[in-house]
């Protein structure tokens, strides 16, 4: 049986939660700008969503790192 592979780390996000508040809570190591970048370049599925463009729900995943290589 192959072993579980790793998954990237994510969050549901919160009622009041918008990418910018999670990127300055949970990258706090980078600057603002560069780490809401990081955030919208990681949950494309959230940025380019139609009709919603960055609007989060309570059932999104949001990324919290790049992808892993294959």
């Amino acid at each position: 049986m192959a072993a579980a592979s790793p998954t990237r780390r994510w969050i549901q996000p919160a009622a009041s939660d918008t990418l910018a508040t999670i990127a300055a809570r949970e990258l706090p190591d980078l600057p603002e700008a560069e780490a809401l970048r990081a955030l919208q370049s990681w949950n494309l599925h959230i940025v380019l969503r139609p009709g919603m463009q960055g609007s989060l729900i309570g059932a999104d995943v949001v990324w919290l790192e790049p992808p892993r290589p294959r």
